[in-house]
């Protein structure tokens, strides 16, 4: 590997880095994403198989369902027994799946500039 590409690797990661923290802080801090009615807390305490529910509510909500009580799940158990209030666990557990979501999505991004330009 060469020097030029090697800083090339660095500086990418160092970006999809900064771009993960200031989307953690926000997604945590400035907007935080709190389970607030019926329907949220439904979906944080219940499984749901992923696959769309013939003739449902919304059939096609299927990853934001199933996401949520992946949330839950370890907000209660990996998060709750650290800092004791299980709304904030669940913040910053939805607030990580968030922020990894647009990672990805934007490294997926970059790949798709690099190829087409």
């Amino acid at each position: 590997m060469s020097f030029k590409f090697k800083r090339e690797w660095a500086i990418n990661i160092a970006m999809q880095a900064g771009i993960a923290v200031l989307l953690f802080f926000f997604f945590s801090k400035l907007c935080p994403l709190v389970a607030f009615d019926c329907d949220d807390w439904l979906c944080l305490g219940t499984y749901r198989l992923p696959i769309p529910i013939w003739k449902g509510w919304e059939p096609t909500r299927v990853m934001p369902e199933t996401l949520m009580f992946v949330a839950g799940w370890i907000a209660a158990h990996v998060i709750y027994p650290f800092c004791g209030d299980y709304i904030f666990s669940v913040t910053i557990i939805s607030a990580c799946i968030i922020t990894f979501l647009v990672v990805i999505m934007c490294i997926c991004f970059q790949k798709l500039l690099i190829a087409r330009i």
